[in-house]
C-alpha cells in the first residue's frame, strides 16, 4: 500500500527461533566462524526479495539492529546492490577490511 516491500533475513538457518538470550547468541557466534557466512545468507535473501514481481531490484535498501546492523554492513562491505545501508546499534567488527571501491550503498551508522 505505501509502495515498500520488506524481508526479514533467517540468518541462524533452518528457521531456528529462540526468546533465551543465550541461545541466540550461540546461533549468532556460529555464524561468524565461517568468513562468508552472513554474506552468503544475506545475500541469498537480498536476491530472494529483489526476485519477487513487486520488487524494484534498482531501488533495494537495508537496515538491520545490532547483530542485524553487522549483517547489513556486512553485505555493503561485500559490494551489494544496495542504494542505502542502514544501521542501529550495529556490530561494527567486520572480519575483512572493506574495499572502498565495492561500496554501492549509501551507508548510515546510528550508534
Amino acid at each position: 500500500q505505501h509502495g515498500f516491500a520488506a524481508l526479514a533475513i533467517d540468518m541462524y538457518g533452518d528457521k531456528k527461533t529462540t526468546a533465551v538470550a543465550t541461545q541466540a547468541h550461540e546461533w549468532m557466534m556460529q555464524t561468524f566462524q565461517h568468513e562468508q557466512t552472513i554474506v552468503e545468507r544475506s545475500s541469498a535473501a537480498l536476491a530472494a526479495l529483489a526476485a519477487q514481481p513487486e520488487v524494484d531490484a534498482t531501488r533495494l535498501a537495508a537496515i538491520g539492529f545490532c547483530y542485524g546492523g553487522k549483517v547489513i554492513l556486512d553485505l555493503a562491505r561485500s559490494g551489494a546492490d544496495l542504494k542505502a545501508a542502514i544501521t542501529f546499534h550495529a556490530n561494527l567488527s567486520a572480519q575483512k577490511a572493506a574495499e572502498a571501491e565495492k561500496f554501492k550503498a549509501q551507508v548510515l551508522v546510528l550508534h
